[in-house]
């Protein structure tokens, strides 16, 4: 589940109560109870959209020890066990303005996914013998050969 709420409003109901009224017509749509679920329509549609739009979510190291890496990011947002990720050193530095500059190096590193949390993930370092060159805020991609 995604999203989940519920909405109530309140329109006059302007019509007699045995008539049969077609929703599809602009007499409908301009009574009360018509502008109430117009509203209604609008909050859900906006509450929606919100909940879906693209958010960039970053898979980055946040610990690791004896070759075991934890991520930001897990089930919630479909890492699954044994996704094969790709790492990358960030290489950032500031310039002689006193910019920052980022910059992402890829690595010859690849990693294992071993355990998934809801927003988390462990994974296990392929080339234990260059799991000392990892450190919190390295990125991970997707090999895409899956």
């Amino acid at each position: 589940m995604i999203y989940q709420n519920s909405y109530r409003d309140i329109g006059l109901w302007s019509f007699a109560r045995t008539s049969h009224v077609d929703t599809k017509t602009a007499r409908f749509w301009v009574s009360p109870y018509g502008q109430s679920i117009q509203r209604m329509a609008q909050n859900m549609m906006l509450d929606i959209e919100s909940a879906l739009s693209c958010r960039a979510s970053l898979p980055e190291i946040i610990n690791i020890h004896q070759g075991i890496a934890q991520i930001n990011v897990g089930r919630v947002h479909g890492v699954r066990n044994g996704d094969q990720l790709k790492l990358w050193h960030s290489a950032g530095f500031i310039d002689q303005k006193g910019i920052p500059r980022n910059r992402m190096v890829e690595t010859a590193i690849t990693l294992t996914v071993n355990r998934v949390y809801e927003k988390s993930a462990e994974l296990s370092v392929n080339q234990l013998q260059l799991a000392s060159s990892i450190q919190p805020g390295d990125l991970l991609t997707k090999q895409l050969n899956q």
